[in-house]
């Protein structure tokens, strides 16, 4: 008996110390990330379903969202709502599409490609509908620069022109 009442206080104290480490108040390592949320739009409208990335220009994680149907979108970068870690970014967006495949006038036209081109045609294709310009970090011409404190929006306004 007197040996339990001597392990329960220590047992209880480890508990207390684990549990100390799971609280919601407690951070993950690393650092020190920022909150950017925007709107995405292509010729004024906002742009459901875009992938946009944001990509250092030096090493480390690049940031990544969608929008939804009103064009917002909020940055995550290793999981939902920790937002971005602060830096000069160049910022890409893409919205690819499934549309139906390769389609022929005739059975007679599609055998004629068959054999021209020894390929099948695809049943279906993947198309970017946004601009082919802001899918590279080359040619985007979108920069952010995200510094410590300055949370809050980063809107999206792209032409197709």
């Amino acid at each position: 008996m007197r040996r339990c009442s001597v392990l329960v206080p220590f047992v209880g104290l480890a508990v207390l110390m684990g549990l100390a480490g799971c609280s919601p108040d407690s951070r993950r390592d690393g650092p020190e990330m920022v909150r950017i949320t925007g709107v995405v739009t292509l010729d004024g409208e906002p742009l459901e379903g875009a992938h946009i990335r944001f990509s250092p220009d030096v090493s480390g994680p690049a940031a990544f969202a969608v929008s939804d149907k009103r064009g917002r979108y909020e940055l995550r970068t290793y999981e939902p709502g920790d937002g971005i870690i602060p830096g000069t970014y160049h910022v890409t967006v893409n919205k690819e599409v499934v549309e139906p495949g390769m389609e022929f006038e005739s059975q007679v036209a599609m055998e004629a490609y068959l054999k021209e081109s020894g390929d099948r045609p695809s049943a279906t294709k993947i198309v970017n509908t946004v601009p082919e310009k802001y899918a590279s970090k080359k040619t985007s011409g979108l920069k952010a620069e995200i510094n410590v404190g300055s949370a809050g929006s980063f809107d999206l306004e792209l032409v197709s022109k």
